[in-house]
């Protein structure tokens, strides 16, 4: 069990040149040997990144498995560039909301989806469209126009027949564009 950790290096093996005792790490280790509900964990180097400067080993211990889903979903296979329009569903949830930052800070127009207590949360409202789940009312937070998506990200899998999901979504983007899904 567990799947994210940040830490302290205490041994390092004769091979290993990046780190050293002592240094700040965080990681997500390989999932069918071990999980990081532990004291003490062995884990390879190659999984291993130094901790981001001024984060807590709490913080950093947040980023390894959404950081990781994201950047391969939007990054790696969703190939998003600045200027795309990116739609994010559930975009107040952890993976959603991590989604949000990285599709901005590549340069992408996003709009999420989100309940209505938290369309003016703060990373909702760096979206230029909010749309709530269960009202479907949408929220400009900049310029209204009619967007067509070059990406589509579903952070969560609905089958509630009031949220706006696949079936509210597929009119909304590209006929050739990505649809990625978190599962």
């Amino acid at each position: 069990m567990g799947w994210d950790a940040a830490g302290i290096v205490g041994a390092v093996g004769l091979n290993v040149k990046a780190f050293h005792v002592g240094d700040d790490v965080f990681f997500r280790p390989e999932m069918e040997k071990q999980g990081t509900y532990a004291d003490e964990i062995v884990v390879s180097a190659n999984l291993v990144a130094p901790m981001p400067r001024g984060l807590t080993y709490t913080e950093a211990a947040s980023l390894p498995l959404v950081g990781l889903t994201v950047w391969q979903a939007l990054v790696e296979v969703g190939n998003v560039q600045a200027g795309d329009n990116v739609l994010i569903l559930a975009g107040s949830g952890g993976v959603g909301s991590f989604a949000i930052q990285v599709a901005k800070a590549l340069g992408a127009y996003m709009t999420t989806t989100t309940i209505v207590k938290n369309i003016f949360t703060q990373y909702i409202t760096t979206c230029l469209i909010t749309i709530s789940f269960h009202t479907k009312k949408v929220v400009p937070h900049g310029a209204i126009f009619f967007v067509k998506y070059h990406v589509c990200y579903f952070t969560i899998w609905c089958h509630l027949p009031n949220y706006v999901c696949l079936n509210d979504t597929f009119f909304m983007i590209r006929k050739v564009a990505t649809i990625l899904v978190c599962i």
